[in-house]
């Protein structure tokens, strides 16, 4: 698996204006392309439109890349959101069909099952330890097919083996009840 980031943290509708990400896609060979920062109102009260992301789609799928929707993790103290900014990402694959990655609905049944862990940075925003190793495990799923219960454990993640093993059977079980592929 080879990442890149390429210096912008626009939405994805700046993000089209941004020449290295455009050129990025065009001028590699990917499988998948992970398309994160779809803009949504936290309140709710707001629809923005999704013409970036539904553009970024098409530009993949043209290129033979199959484009992978990041719908973000809760905010702490926010469980609800990870429903709801999921479900902003189903209404854009339901219009242009594309894999959405289940990971704010896998860090709400993982922090039910064990608040005790620290998913969250202190800022309450970004992802601990924890929250990153959970994230990346249902990444690996969507993108591999393979279940993430079946990574081996290495001290390497920093965590100890049981939440290792508890992480990975959160993201196994949430990709299995929330299929991210269906085109």
């Amino acid at each position: 698996l080879v990442t890149k980031y390429t210096g912008s943290n626009d939405y994805l509708q700046e993000r089209l204006q941004h020449e290295q990400s455009v050129s990025l896609l065009h001028t590699q060979n990917w499988t998948h392309v992970i398309l994160q920062a779809q803009k949504y109102s936290q309140s709710g009260s707001f629809l923005y439109h999704s013409r970036g992301a539904e553009t970024w789609i098409r530009m993949a799928k043209s290129l033979g890349i199959t484009p992978v929707l990041f719908p973000e993790h809760p905010q702490d103290g926010r469980l609800f959101e990870g429903e709801f900014i999921y479900n902003i990402h189903v209404d854009i694959a339901n219009t242009e069909p594309a894999c959405v990655s289940p990971v704010g609905l896998a860090w709400e049944s993982a922090i039910k099952a064990d608040n005790s862990l620290a998913y969250h940075a202190q800022d309450g925003n970004h992802a601990a330890n924890t929250g990153e190793l959970l994230t990346a495990m249902v990444m690996y799923q969507v993108i591999t097919g393979d279940d993430a219960s079946a990574i081996p454990y290495t001290d390497a993640v920093n965590e100890p083996e049981e939440v290792f093993n508890f992480l990975a059977q959160i993201a196994t079980q949430t990709v299995l009840d929330n299929p991210p592929c269906n085109f």
